[in-house]
């Protein structure tokens, strides 16, 4: 390979399988190739080897890649005004042609894609409705004592530092399947009251157990584009991080019918050089048992604030008063990898100032801690 070829920058075209025509696949007289044509920017086509795309995997897309420096010929269009409808083509369109370099085409792309999708922003902001594609599964059908169907929709809300399940109803004829991703649905809500710029308010509900066992109805009113917003986050939200911990810093407790858990989290004090505890309160269900004996994974949601706390005693009183800090699930994994790493590195000071002061053998089959 020359140097001039390994030098050779490419440029990778990606398309939706809807910008290209394989029904009309056309054979070249030159090449005896089949050429698809390829919906471009700014409404123009072009022609392309159909066997040279290459289709993405688990995607309805294909890309093609070329050389810095091809040139691709865009074909645009116009029709002729006062042409008969039933005229030849040759006569009813007008053809140019403009000749561009693969990463021009790809740029012209891209900022066409940018348009698009401002665009599509500015009719969102502008629309009297507010959209959302959930999940189809999320949304339960049921007949309501109207005799007219329903999907009834349950999505997170926070209350008091936990997240409360609430339902939400609508007509089923608006919950409608989307055509662009399978397995989902959307529907829109009106943002304000007809012929208002009061904020539309959806109604939520949710069950509560009561002291004789009976569930008691609770609800609140949330603004429209709340809700939506509510369910977009739902979907974007980040994987729970898992954190193994050992069982003696869990306590399960009960407060007010609620099964609770109680994990004591090592924070570093540098003034004291060691690891005072704050406790963190979670769901019991966000802590179970570990592979290895001992131990619990506890599960927390990454983006999620605890008021953690740890008491103190005044010592010239006698009584104890709390310490509260605000830490995100993030930083209580944070605390127990730091906490982990000073236990090692000091154990590893411990051994090594044992072999080299009193010469202690090790015991090569003993088991790790």
């Amino acid at each position: 390979m020359s140097e001039s070829q390994e030098n050779l920058k490419f440029v990778t075209i990606t398309l939706s399988e809807k910008q290209i025509d394989f029904e009309h696949a056309r054979v070249s007289e030159k090449n005896n190739k089949e050429y698809v044509r390829i919906m471009g920017p700014d409404g123009g086509v072009f022609f392309y080897p159909k066997d040279s795309l290459k289709k993405k995997e688990n995607e309805d897309k294909y890309y093609f890649s070329r050389p810095e420096g091809t040139e691709i010929t865009l074909i645009f269009s116009e029709r002729v005004e006062g042409v008969a409808e039933d005229a030849p083509n040759s006569e009813k369109w007008k053809n140019t042609e403009q000749v561009v370099k693969i990463e021009d085409l790809h740029e012209m792309y891209a900022e066409a894609k940018q348009a698009f999708k401002e665009e599509k922003q500015a009719e969102r902001e502008n629309s009297p409705f507010a959209y959302v594609s959930i999940p189809t599964e999320w949304g339960k059908a049921f007949s309501g004592n109207d005799g007219k169907d329903y999907i009834s929709i349950s999505f997170p809300v926070r209350e008091n530092g936990e997240s409360n399940y609430y339902t939400m109803v609508l007509p089923a004829d608006q919950f409608k399947a989307s055509e662009r991703v399978e397995g989902t649905s959307y529907f829109g809500l009106p943002k304000h009251k007809k012929d208002s710029e009061e904020d539309y308010m959806v109604q939520l509900t949710r069950s509560v157990k009561n002291e004789t066992g009976e569930y008691d109805k609770i609800s609140i009113d949330m603004k429209s584009v709340e809700v939506i917003e509510h369910l977009k986050s739902v979907q974007n939200k980040t994987e729970d991080i898992e954190i193994s911990v050992s069982e003696k810093l869990v306590h399960y407790f009960e407060h007010e019918g609620k099964e609770l858990a109680s994990v004591s989290v090592p924070v570093f004090d540098k003034a004291q050089n060691i690891d005072v505890f704050y406790n963190i309160t979670l769901p019991s269900n966000r802590v179970v048992d570990a592979e290895y004996e001992g131990k619990k994974k506890v599960s927390v949601s990454p983006d999620f604030e605890f008021n953690a706390k740890r008491s103190v005693k005044d010592e010239s009183t006698g009584e104890y008063s709390d310490i509260v800090i605000k830490m995100t699930g993030k930083e209580v994994e944070s605390h127990f990898k730091e906490s982990k790493s000073r236990y090692r590195e000091t154990h590893q000071d411990e051994s090594e100032g044992q072999s080299e002061g009193a010469q202690t053998p090790i015991n090569h089959h003993r088991r790790g801690r």
